[in-house]
């Protein structure tokens, strides 16, 4: 809670924030944080169950501001994701997830950008999409 990470651009695929499975729920919050200027995804979440961000500023990373894949259970609430490389939202078997009142701008593939696997129960709702340079929400 309450931290700012800057990436600075350094190194090749770093993340700001990186979570992966350990087989239990981890219970991953992370709340009113400024994450930046990485070159991999601000918030990487591999495999997590139960998860929140919330009310964060995840902006500038090559890759994705948050890249949930085969992440589930969790709510992306009060955020913006602005100015990232894949997208502001970027995930692909991705489950039972909340994702409400962002702000979603200026991301170079798109704003949420879903991959080809498995994406199901989702609710997206009362997000701002402004200047994403590929479609508010896309499925590749």
């Amino acid at each position: 809670m309450g931290l700012s990470l800057n990436g600075k651009n350094l190194g090749k695929e770093i993340h700001g924030v990186y979570s992966q499975h350990t087989g239990v729920e981890q219970n991953i919050v992370i709340d009113d944080c400024k994450i930046e200027s990485f070159t991999g995804s601000g918030v990487r979440l591999d495999k997590v169950w139960v998860f929140a961000i919330r009310h964060s500023l995840i902006a500038h990373n090559n890759l994705s501001g948050i890249d949930g894949s085969g992440s589930y259970d969790g709510w992306i609430l009060d955020n913006q994701l602005t100015g990232n490389g894949r997208g502001g939202l970027f995930a692909t078997n991705f489950a039972t997830v909340t994702i409400t009142a962002n702000r979603i701008e200026w991301n170079r593939l798109g704003g949420i950008v879903l991959g080809p696997v498995s994406v199901n129960t989702l609710q997206i709702c009362g997000c701002t999409f402004d200047r994403n340079r590929g479609p508010a929400l896309t499925s590749t």
